[in-house]
């Protein structure tokens, strides 16, 4: 989980950067980019670092990702599917969590 949501940071940080430097009439799909790049470096950050990751911290830029990408008519099948692999594996974390809280040291 941790690597794709690095993966997906760095991807849409990069990509956000690139735009506002290297046009400025793509302004709103750069910043677009970078906010959600932001939402990804967090997400990634609390699963790295805590124990408990909240769930809708990382589902959220996965669920916005992948609203942008139906609204805009985007074919990126990469980042269609690592989301949707995101969203799946966030109730399959959390149980593998809860059944390693239950067994014993």
């Amino acid at each position: 989980m941790f690597g794709i949501l690095a993966y997906s940071a760095f991807a849409n940080l990069a990509g956000g950067a690139l735009q506002l430097y290297a046009t400025s009439r793509l302004v709103p799909t750069a910043i677009c980019a970078l906010v959600i790049g932001i939402m990804y470096a967090v997400a990634a950050h609390q699963v790295w670092v805590k124990k408990y990751a909240a769930p809708w911290l990382v589902a959220l830029p996965a669920i916005l990702t992948i609203v942008l990408l139906v609204f805009t008519q985007t074919f990126s099948p990469v980042a269609l599917l690592l989301n949707v692999i995101l969203l799946i594996t966030i109730p399959w974390r959390a149980k593998v969590q809860r059944t390693l809280a239950a067994v014993p040291n």
